[in-house]
């Protein structure tokens, strides 16, 4: 089955040096393969026969323990690319990959993007900003927008994973990576306007 692909253009407000924009592309990237790794239930039912099984508490422990985000685990075709880069005031780049993580990942940014603008974000201390961050991300599983967190919550239900474990799961798999590519809106070097689209064609073949 091939996968929709599709592209996102993330706005970038100021110049800044090499070591800011590498680190920006290493989160971006690392929050993509979060979110395109997140087990899906149907592999996780195809896991019975691992031998671990018996000895780790079955299925529990595969979602708990799953493949993280390697880009070695991402086939090529569907691995983040860089399609075009703008360098103005503002300028942008372009990504394109797989679409339902793309979007996934958009949206998280614009919803942020809001909160941020909410006293109770811009007075919080460190830990209370990293809270609210879980919250967001809860909410944005909760309402199902996107197939990624729509697919892992179905997951997680099924197997009767308690809510608080939950939590943690997700804050783990990919609560941590978003949160780091949300520090660049911090720092002004990305904003909170994005553009993006669906396409037939996958990444690698997008030239």
């Amino acid at each position: 089955m091939i996968e929709e692909s599709g592209r996102v253009q993330i706005s970038i407000c100021r110049g800044g040096t090499i070591s800011e924009f590498t680190e920006f592309l290493n989160d971006f990237e690392g929050a993509y393969n979060a979110l395109r790794n997140l087990p899906k239930l149907d592999d996780m039912r195809g896991l019975h026969s691992n031998p671990l099984y018996a000895y780790s508490g079955g299925l529990n422990w595969l979602v708990a323990n799953a493949p993280g985000p390697e880009r070695s685990a991402i086939i090529p075709e569907y691995r983040l690319e860089i399609t075009r880069v703008r360098i103005t005031s503002p300028g942008f780049m372009e990504f394109m990959a797989s679409w339902s993580p793309l979007e996934q990942l958009r949206e998280y940014l614009k919803d942020r993007h809001q909160r941020r603008m909410d006293v109770e974000w811009r007075e919080a201390g460190e830990k209370r900003k990293l809270e609210l961050e879980n919250e967001l991300l809860s909410a944005q599983v909760e309402t199902a927008r996107f197939g990624v967190l729509r697919d892992y919550k179905q997951v997680l239900n099924e197997l009767e994973i308690p809510p608080e474990r939950q939590r943690e799961l997700l804050w783990r798999r990919v609560g941590v990576p978003l949160s780091r590519v949300g520090r660049h809106q911090d720092i002004g070097l990305i904003a909170g306007r994005f553009e993006g689209e669906q396409t037939d064609v996958p990444p690698s073949l997008y030239r």
